[in-house]
Parts: C-alpha cells; structure tokens; sequence
C-alpha cells in the first residue's frame, strides 16, 4: 500500500516539477530530498515527533521537511522553534486538526512542546 501511494506521489510530484520547468530526471530528487516527519499533541500536552515507521525522531539531517501537525487538543498546542530564528511554527492553543508545514531545517537544535506545558517538550537535533 504504501509503494502504491510512494508512486503517486512521484507521478504528481514530476507533474508539479513539469509545469515548474523542471525536467522529469529532477522530479525524483525534488520529492526524495524532503523528509516526512509528523507531531503530534494530546489532551495533557504530551508531544510527540516520529518518521514515518511511527518511530520517535531525534536527530534529522539539515534540509526541507514537510511536518504534517496533528492537534489533539484545544487547550494545548505544538509549537516548534529552532536554530533558524525564521521558524518559529506553531498551533493555536484552541486549535483542534491537522496542519502541513514546509520548512526548511539547518543545523542546530530545535525544541518542540506546548506552550501549556513546556516542561513535557523534546528537542531535535539538526545535523548537515
């Protein structure tokens, strides 16, 4: 199942690059070089970043990553903050649902948490 959505993706994404002027040989590339990571915040403000084999991340190379956001709950939120002071992404405290980020990571560590409960946030490591 997942090789059938892997494919397309890749068929969408060398769509997207054909009409961005980039040739099919560069699609693959585009779409390999950014990295799926999902967060996730519950009730009590626990957070939570994992790949996506569900596996808790810590440590990512530098690079574009789509973040996909899941919000649990409305009286806690995912905020995450970094080495790049242009990243500063974040849910609202009464926001309930699903977001997708686009961000683009550099070296350095990063902190995610909820601004409810900062004392339960994890830190990601960055790497080149």
């Amino acid at each position: 199942m997942k090789y059938k959505l892997l494919t397309k993706c890749l068929a969408v994404g060398a769509v997207c690059c054909a009409f961005a002027g980039l040739p099919p040989s560069e699609a693959k590339s585009v779409l390999a070089a950014t990295k799926p990571l999902f967060a996730s915040v519950d009730r009590t403000g626990h957070v939570a970043l994992e790949n996506t084999a569900g596996n808790r991340v810590s440590s990512v190379h530098a690079g574009l990553v789509v973040l996909t956001v899941r919000d649990k709950s409305n009286r806690q939120n995912f905020h995450l903050i970094g080495a790049d002071p242009s990243i500063k992404a974040r849910t609202g405290i009464a926001f309930v649902g699903t977001v997708k980020w686009r961000l683009s990571l550099v070296p350095g560590i990063y902190r995610y948490y909820s601004d409810r409960n900062r004392s339960s946030g994890r830190t990601l490591r960055v790497t080149r």
